[in-house]
């Protein structure tokens, strides 16, 4: 792919070439027919436009690739899409298995992609004031899930500082942002892992709210859904790839 890549710049030098011989010279007798530079013009923007397109074809192969080697041992990127074991034997069992392995095994594996893809500056670049930096959406993550399941569910002590996690602006490395998240999700896996489906109903303070613990685990999967949208899209801002989760 390199080789024809190289042959075809090589073509269109060769066209440049004669589109620069074939301009108007002003001290010049004769000038060039009208329909000459017009086909050469369009055989420079066409063979342009099929090395721009050759070029985007080479990078999204090279792109998919990577991504299958990410997610070969993700349940999310099945043929089936399947989630869940479909073992569960009551709808509360399957509501956690399936909270599991969305925040488990779909969108953290998700993340960790877009996060490990750009480069470190990346990480905490902002569009304006009052956009988060995906190193403020990861932060933010990481004291949600640790409030709203580890501690409020788990009973493990946690004091937060919501605002901090808005506030920072970096640096913080890449592999402690990582470490941290992998980190606490793996404390919430357990956590859910160990719930009983007869507790779900059971109530809990969290902030300024009342809920079940049903609902405190259905917003912690659904919180992070939505942050990891935020992530993926400067994701694409920063590199242009579309990394294609559910295109193969």
């Amino acid at each position: 792919m390199r080789e024809t890549f190289k042959r075809s710049r090589a073509c269109l030098q060769r066209f440049q070439t004669v589109a620069n011989s074939d301009r108007v010279d002003t001290n010049s007798r004769s000038r060039p027919s009208v329909g000459t530079a017009h086909n050469t013009r369009h055989n420079t923007h066409t063979l342009w436009a099929r090395l721009h397109e050759q070029k985007e074809r080479q990078q999204e192969a090279f792109h998919l690739v990577r991504i299958k080697q990410s997610f070969s041992n993700c349940k999310a990127y099945s043929h089936t899409m399947e989630s869940t074991t479909g073992n569960a034997k009551t709808p509360e069992s399957e509501f956690i298995e399936a909270s599991r392995v969305f925040l488990r095994d779909d969108y953290l594996p998700k993340l960790l992609h877009c996060v490990e893809q750009l480069p470190e500056e990346a990480l905490w670049w902002r569009p304006n004031d009052v956009s988060n930096s995906i190193g403020n959406l990861i932060l933010h993550l990481c004291g949600n899930l640790r409030q709203w399941i580890v501690s409020s569910i788990g009973g493990v002590e946690f004091k937060r500082d919501r605002e901090a996690e808005f506030a920072a602006r970096g640096p913080v490395p890449r592999a402690e942002l990582i470490g941290n998240l992998k980190r606490v999700v793996s404390e919430v896996d357990g956590v859910l892992e160990g719930l009983e489906s007869r507790r779900l109903l059971e109530r809990v303070k969290i902030q300024k709210y009342d809920v079940s613990k049903l609902q405190a685990v259905y917003h912690v999967v659904e919180h992070f859904g939505y942050h990891l949208g935020q992530i993926l899209y400067i994701y694409k801002l920063r590199t242009g790839i579309d990394p294609k989760f559910y295109k193969f």
